[in-house]
């Protein structure tokens, strides 16, 4: 999206503002990439980012950009606001917990794959070699249930 959108110089930015980050979102403290600027520690934060453009909505936005060519205005900086340490907190931990789960649906997809692959060896080896079959089988499910068993209980 922000791609299809106007960008502004970081001196033309001001409260009112609907901007679009192109940025990951764990590269800055902000709740979503998308957000309106309601406050001047938030454009100090935007200005901090190192950023030299960034996208805006003119039809979301309740201001327009000031004239370019100005130098930036430099913000003092304020405290934090209210909640906002709890909240990038709370989007890195949930960040972290998604990456584990997605660490463990890759090794539930392998262990998947092999036993797809053991099937096929198992069906092909059951009737001449039925007691190495049952030991395959045996093998096969205990690791299917060490895979299950490690999985969370969903929230």
């Amino acid at each position: 999206m922000p791609d299809l959108l106007p960008k502004v110089g970081l001196e033309q930015l001001q409260v009112g503002m609907f901007v679009s980050l192109d940025v990951p979102w764990l590269d800055h403290p902000f709740l979503v990439n998308s957000f309106r600027i309601s406050s001047a520690r938030q454009l100090a934060t935007l200005r901090e980012l190192g950023l030299r453009k960034i996208a805006y909505d003119p039809t979301r936005s309740a201001a327009e950009p000031l004239p370019p060519g100005g130098e930036t205005p430099s913000v003092p900086p304020s405290l934090p606001e209210p909640g906002e340490r709890e909240h990038i907190e709370a989007k890195r931990t949930r960040a972290a917990r998604m990456a584990e789960q997605r660490d463990l649906i890759r090794s539930c997809e392998k262990a998947y794959a092999n036993c797809v692959d053991s099937t096929r060896d198992l069906l092909a080896d059951v009737l001449h070699y039925p007691a190495d079959a049952t030991a395959q089988a045996g093998a096969m499910v205990g690791e299917l249930a060490s895979t299950s068993s490690r999985m969370p209980a969903p929230p």
